[in-house]
């Protein structure tokens, strides 16, 4: 009798385990829907138009019944779709989609195709990533692996069996695995707001005003560095600088190279050259930030001379520009450039010589405006500069864009920073930080000379005519203002007596 109740009783333990069972795996979001319901945040988030990619990788039968189900529901009705399969040999991309969603195994010769996808199409790398999987944990590394070679971390693995995610964090090395349904908004995050210590490497070329570096804590860096480093410390990022100088018989491609590759594989975060265009669409001007490259040079004579106009008129004058880079406004072009340009590599490192009155100076406008005004280089006499700017001789165009890698993640950070740093003043203050430090703090930015006879400030003396007509004008207004009122009364009084 007691081990038929003992039986008895195990039974009923056996079934509310399963009933338990049960009710746990039946409990569990559907991996289908909860993407589903995961494309329509995204696409009720993403401003414009949403275009979802899908590419088919092979024609596994569950993959393509997972693709047909999640394609039918009615969450992802109004979404424009792409598919793509892997018989395409090539991709054209009218308009950059805003989510890739990807099917199929993943075995090595799939994993090569999946690499010449994401690789070889110039796709943002804002571009979000769903991967639907049914591999098992050994082979999510390798998945992943194929990703973060084509530089796309917006990625997220889906198992289709059941509820899993898969994600990695770009800066923190980590890979994070998820068994629950976790909220959209924690998935797909902006991994460059904390770095958590990341390296990035820098390379530069020259050393400018913009881009000279200094060790010392207690010195200064130029502009350019300065948002560099400050954007660095904000994202709590850390730097490495590589000066790359090119040889003058070095052969273009490879100093291209060497220039923008660390090693062999590994390209640069940063490279801070300026790059020089010579055919560009007027578009391009107007919607970037567009320097007009000039010459400054010792004019003996000024002001009894004209302007040097020309290249024959260089070479009339004497003039010597000395520039760091043998690739330069041209230098190549016309043979005559040899007698006015001299290429030396140290010169970007050398300091601004006021003495020197057989040599030229080449930069941006802004660069070379603070050489004209620093007061070594102003005549006590003439209470004008020796250095003029040569502005009718504009050697080229320069849009100092700077190479950020490609699909770099931070682009958008640097940029939004360096709005900032420019609508704050920050550019200003510390270009004029550098020049006080480089020439001592009697430099300033002149206005007028002692006399001010050639001066930009409105003196009150000049404001009579305005305040004489000012005046005048109200009284005018007054007097017409008096008269239309007593009028008025005038028209009141009389209906008042009538």
């Amino acid at each position: 009798m007691l081990q038929i109740r003992y039986i008895t009783t195990m039974t009923h333990g056996w079934k509310a385990l399963l009933v338990v069972i049960f009710v746990a795996c039946t409990a569990q979001e559907d991996p289908i829907q909860y993407s589903a319901a995961l494309i329509r945040y995204l696409a009720d988030q993403s401003p414009g138009i949403f275009d979802c990619w899908i590419f088919q990788l092979s024609t596994d039968p569950e993959q393509h019944e997972a693709m047909e189900e999640l394609l039918q529901t009615n969450k992802l009705a109004d979404i424009p779709k792409r598919l793509i399969r892997s018989t395409n040999p090539r991709i054209s991309i009218e308009r950059q989609p805003k989510l890739l969603l990807i099917f199929g195994d993943y075995h090595i010769a799939a994993l090569r195709e999946l690499f010449a996808l994401v690789f070889e199409p110039d796709f943002k790398e804002s571009m979000k990533i769903i991967v639907f999987h049914q591999c098992a944990e050994k082979e999510i590394g390798r998945i992943l692996s194929v990703f973060v070679s084509a530089k796309l971390f917006n990625v997220i693995l889906v198992r289709t069996s059941y509820l899993q995610l898969h994600y990695t964090n770009r800066y923190r090395y980590e890979l994070v695995a998820r068994s629950d349904a976790v909220d959209f908004a924690d998935l797909f995050v902006d991994q460059t707001a904390n770095l958590a210590g990341h390296s990035l490497r820098i390379s530069f070329d020259s050393v400018s005003m913009e881009t000279i570096f200094s060790t010392s804590k207690e010195m200064f860096n130029g502009r350019t560095l300065e948002w560099i480093l400050r954007t660095f410390e904000h994202i709590n990022g850390t730097w490495e600088f590589h000066k790359r100088i090119c040889r003058e018989d070095e052969r273009e491609e490879r100093c291209f190279r060497r220039k923008r590759l660390f090693d062999a594989k590994t390209t640069f975060d940063f490279v801070l050259e300026p790059f020089t265009y010579d055919h560009v669409d007027i578009i391009t001007f107007i919607l970037s930030n567009v320097y007009e490259s000039k010459i400054i040079a010792y004019m003996t004579s000024y002001p009894n001379v004209a302007n040097p106009r020309s290249l024959e008129d260089l070479l009339q004058a004497g003039v010597v520009i000395v520039t760091d880079d043998a690739d330069s406004y041209g230098v190549k072009i016309d043979p005559r450039f040899d007698r006015v340009f001299k290429y030396n590599p140290s010169y970007g490192s050398e300091m601004f010589d006021p003495s020197n009155t057989h040599f030229a100076y080449c930069g941006r406008s802004r660069e070379i405006q603070f050489f004209v005004d620093h007061p070594k280089s102003h005549d006590p006499q003439t209470k004008l500069s020796r250095l003029i700017i040569l502005d009718r001789f504009a050697i080229g165009l320069v849009v100092p864009f700077y190479f950020i890698g490609r699909r770099n993640p931070l682009r958008d950070r640097f940029r939004q920073c360096e709005i900032a740093f420019q609508e704050a003043g920050l550019m200003d203050f510390w270009s004029v930080k550098f020049l006080h430090q480089t020439f001592g703090m009697k430099y300033v930015v002149r206005l007028s000379d002692a006399a001010g006879s050639t001066g930009n400030h409105l003196g009150m003396d000049k404001l009579g005519p305005v305040c004489v007509l000012w005046i005048v004008g109200c009284g005018l207004a007054a007097l017409v203002f008096a008269g239309e009122w007593g009028w008025v009364l005038i028209q009141i009084r009389g209906r008042i007596w009538v």
